[in-house]
């Protein structure tokens, strides 16, 4: 049995009376999104209709209640719905279930369905009711079984493992069907067996004996009165229960290699402990408890690498021996870019968008292709409020400068580049579209070069590629169409007007500052800048003819066949003479091409989850690679 959907209506962020639907996999689930969107309401709505094992306490207050428009609710309710019983699930809790008759012919199946509906009194206390879709009250085994284990933030994983009365590890213990002891004693190996030989042990000790011994001849002989005998005991007083044993007992990991002493291995090794600890009850053959751990921030004190690991061994035991099913938030790009795509949940604006098959666009092929390079670097798209796709290492240096510049820095708005090479565009855009509404409330700009060379480059190309006068019209609206033909939804192709950034940056309105940044990229030696934007000066006021023709001479160096100058390097010193340049933001504007003008101005604008799709472009071709002409 695993918790399929979840449905929340009027509870904190979700309200208007509009319930959420939010669909979980089997095996691991990550809920990923920026602060307050809502991971973790997601989880506490569980712990809330569920319950939870340990010492967390599900106490629901009017804070829960959703507020909008200066309106409290009254009530919210939760629903939980649980698919894929087994016979022995479907046997114990027959009373319980809802029946769901089958389509089309199909045998029909059995649910499980668990509602809580609060009601907010007028004194603000809080009536809560729990019930199943039969009609029946959770109670007796069947709310005991539901229970989910429940991993908090910013837990303290060393608290937990040490000994104590409360400790976590002593519940977990308790629970272990292999820990009970067995009604007989007397067999060897086990932990009554071990109880009851230590305390004899320790009571036919020769210390102790002989302690015993001077008490009573020493002091308590002469003490006594005549026909009284009072004969001392040393021992463990009461006969040790198991759970008093179970309690004494901790978890730690072997100190390192070489090192004899115990030491603290650190709260991020502890915390991984903890997480296996839990797992190993829940996938406990014999305990009879839903197999669903609730964790949040499972990457708290764990440096990247270790993540890695962490996912990937979850990953692992949530698809083998007893399926455990587990859900997770997380703030961490390494976490959700370790994960399948499939398992991740995007969460923003009180709504959930899934990236399963089921609810993308993505197509099979690019499941596949983002689980090989959907890196850390990449997946910080997740948690974005707007997202910029580019195809070099260039743009990433240059684009933060130029929207910074015209007053949208990129640091400020939320907004995410992502470089996706020469390849895959749309593999990684299509994350952001839906199959249907609601639209993911997040812009996805895609920035790509038009790659016409302009007639007077005719020069600088390898030969046989065609320049722009040697291409029908139709030829280049037909190109043009290719690179957004994919658009939709959020995501927005910006095409440059004529060839590539660099040349564009030239002749839209950077002419001068283009020359300065490929004369200090091509300098190897020790000259100063001052030095080299004299010579760069020196060479720009040579120059004649159009704004064109100059922004090729400019440009030779860097777009020339063959030519080695590294186009990163030329966008950094780029964004360097941009942030020292006095203009303000609207003059910025007018110097800069208009497509990235809006591009930067499309990611910094807000979007709702019910806003219109960008509209469709004409469509020629299909394929994710940057169409190229000539």
């Amino acid at each position: 049995m695993y918790l399929k959907e979840l449905h929340v209506t009027n509870f904190r962020n979700v309200g208007n009376g509009q319930p959420l639907c939010v669909p979980f996999q089997q095996g691991l689930n990550l809920i990923v999104g920026e602060n307050d969107a809502g991971k973790t309401g997601l989880i506490d709505a569980i712990r809330y209709c569920l319950g939870t094992r340990g010492q967390y306490y599900e106490r629901i207050t009017i804070s829960d209640f959703f507020c909008g428009d200066g309106q409290q609710s009254k009530e919210f309710s939760i629903r939980c719905v649980f698919d894929g019983l087994t016979p022995d699930e479907v046997g114990n809790f027959a009373e319980w279930l809802t029946n769901i008759p089958g389509e089309d012919g199909q045998p029909g199946r059995s649910e499980l369905q668990v509602s809580l509906t609060a009601k907010l009194q007028a004194d603000e206390s809080v009536y809560p009711e729990r019930s199943t879709g039969s009609g029946k009250d959770v109670d007796g085994k069947l709310r005991e079984y539901l229970q989910a284990t429940y991993l908090r933030p910013l837990r303290d994983a060393s608290a937990e493992l040490r000994p104590g009365r409360r400790s976590r590890l002593a519940q977990i213990l308790q629970t272990l069907p292999e820990m009970r002891p067995e009604k007989d004693a007397t067999v060897a190996d086990t932990l009554a067996k071990i109880m009851v030989d230590s305390q004899k042990n320790i009571s036919d000790n020769k210390t102790i004996k002989n302690i015993e011994k001077r008490l009573r001849e020493e002091y308590l002989a002469d003490a006594a009165l005549t026909g009284t005998s009072l004969l001392p005991k040393l021992g463990m007083g009461v006969k040790f229960s198991f759970e008093q044993v179970i309690e004494r007992l901790q978890l730690e990991l072997h100190p390192p290699n070489g090192v004899n002493l115990a030491v603290n291995r650190g709260l991020g090794l502890d915390n991984v402990l903890f997480m296996c600890a839990e797992l190993l009850l829940l996938q406990s053959e014999a305990t009879a408890q839903l197999p669903l751990l609730l964790v949040e921030e499972p990457e708290a004190h764990l440096h990247p690498q270790m993540q890695s690991s962490v996912i990937a061994m979850l990953d692992n035991q949530a698809t083998n021996r007893r399926k455990a099913q587990i859900l997770l938030t997380t703030h961490s790009p390494l976490l959700a870019g370790s994960a399948d795509p499939q398992n991740v949940i995007m969460i923003g604006a009180g709504t959930t968008f899934p990236l399963s098959s089921s609810h993308t666009k993505l197509e099979p092929g690019d499941y596949k292709f983002l689980r090989r390079f959907l890196d850390a670097t990449k997946a910080n798209l997740f948690f974005a409020k707007g997202v910029v796709m580019v195809e070099g290492d260039a743009e990433v240096l240059l684009l933060p400068a130029l929207a910074e510049k015209i007053g949208r820095p990129f640091t400020k708005h939320g907004v995410s580049i992502v470089n996706v090479g020469t390849v895959g565009f749309y593999r990684y855009a299509r994350i952001f579209q839906r199959q249907k509404p609601p639209v993911l409330p997040v812009p996805v700009a895609c920035i790509t070069d038009r790659d016409v060379p302009p007639t007077a480059a005719a020069s600088l190309l390898r030969e046989g590629r065609k320049t722009e006068d040697q291409f029908e019209q139709t030829e280049i609206q037909t190109h043009i169409a290719k690179k957004t033909a994919k658009d939709g939804e959020p995501v927005k192709t910006f095409v440059s007007p004529c060839w590539t950034l660099e040349f564009d940056l030239a002749e839209g309105g950077l002419l001068d500052e283009m020359n300065r940044a490929i004369t200090r990229a091509r300098h190897t030696g020790t000259k100063t800048e001052e030095t080299l934007d004299q010579e760069a000066k020196t060479f720009f006021d040579s120059l004649t003819g159009t704004v064109r023709e100059k922004a090729v001479k400019v440009c030779e160096p860097l777009l020339k066949n063959g030519s080695n100058l590294s186009k990163p390097t030329v966008a950094h010193e780029l964004a360097s003479i941009l942030r020292n340049l006095p203009d303000t933001p609207e003059q910025m504007r007018a110097r800069l091409p208009a497509y990235l003008v809006e591009a930067i101005d499309y990611v910094t604008s807000p979007l709702t989850a019910s806003a219109p799709a960008p509209a469709q472009q004409a469509t020629q071709g299909s394929s994710d690679a940057p169409a190229q002409l000539g």
